[in-house]
């Protein structure tokens, strides 16, 4: 006679592994010591360390040995981009290593790549090198070039860089408004916030022209990196205190009417601008003061500061 209880059958139901469709399983990583997991073209395995050796002369790679995939592809897209604006003479040259870290995947591909480099006339080969180091990291540099990466190296890398190439520096942030001029990239990045920020809790707001994304006291900068790469998102970071004051196009105009022309650009250059356009402007504004007017020359620069960042302000209306 059967004499368990409902709930004991359905536990027991529940723990029940069929040992066929167990088989179908892939195979995960239980003893370190007799175990080994690794990658070749995307796919990882578990096999046994007495099969390495046959696993490594067919090309494959200890998963531990393989390079940040998203990084490699960032760097490529980033290059390629550089190398078509500003490439010149050298844009053949950029856009093969480019294409090389797009397809990179395991530590031989990476020191192909640093070969590839090193053979590069002086100039680029310097700019390459220094890109890799602040984008790839000081682990993946050594591993393509042998060298070890110091501070003070990685300061003077990202001095020497141009901006073009420069890593994205955008701090952490808990709220942010995005703008994607493209429409048909703002419509695909629509359906992915949405679909992302369902399951963490974010705050979504679709508006005519921005997105605003709350992240409830969480951190956005990696998902904002995401949209600046994919989508080619402009990002405006939000504290509490800029919630509750904005400068707007709309202030700065009434600051333009009311002659206040020195606090208008005061006003953008501090959202927007380079420290060293920002000293400009400060600079600028103390000689305005301590005169009572402007000179010929200092308006002309007030202007061409002022025209580098003004159409930042046009998203946030």
């Amino acid at each position: 006679m059967y004499r368990k209880r409902m709930r004991e059958a359905l536990a027991e139901a529940r723990a029940y592994r069929d040992p066929l469709e167990e088989a179908k399983l892939p195979r995960q990583l239980k003893d370190k010591n007799k175990e080994a997991m690794v990658a070749k073209g995307g796919k990882t395995i578990v096999i046994d360390k007495s099969d390495l050796p046959v696993y490594m002369a067919k090309g494959w790679q200890l998963a531990e040995e393989t390079i940040n995939e998203m990084n490699a592809v960032n760097y490529a897209r980033k290059l390629s981009s550089y190398a078509v604006k500003r490439g010149g003479i050298d844009k053949t040259s950029f856009m093969k290593i480019a294409n090389s870290m797009a397809s990179a995947n395991n530590d031989t591909d990476i020191k192909r790549i640093g070969k590839q480099v090193d053979d590069m006339d002086t100039e680029p080969r310097d700019l390459v090198k220094g890109s890799i180091a602040i984008h790839m990291g000081p682990k993946t540099f050594e591993k393509m070039f042998g060298d070890r990466l110091t501070a003070s190296d990685i300061k003077q890398y990202r001095r020497m860089t141009p901006s073009d190439l420069a890593e994205e520096t955008i701090t952490e942030f808990k709220r942010m408004s995005v703008f994607i001029p493209d429409p048909f990239k703002r419509a695909a990045a629509i359906r992915d916030i949405s679909r992302f920020g369902g399951g963490t809790g974010f705050k979504i707001d679709v508006g005519s022209k921005t997105i605003k994304v709350d992240g409830k006291g969480k951190d956005l900068n990696k998902f904002a990196i995401d949209l600046k790469n994919f989508y080619g998102a402009e990002i405006k970071a939000e504290s509490v205190e800029e919630l509750e004051e904005k400068f707007t196009i709309g202030d700065y105009k009434r600051l333009e009417a009311d002659n206040q022309h020195d606090i208008a650009a005061k006003k953008l250059v501090d959202m927007f601008g380079t420290p060293e356009d920002k000293k400009e402007i400060d600079a600028i504004n103390k000689r305005h003061n301590k005169t009572g007017y402007i000179t010929g020359p200092d308006f002309k620069k007030r202007t061409q500061i002022v025209n580098k960042y003004f159409s930042k302000l046009m998203p946030w209306v």
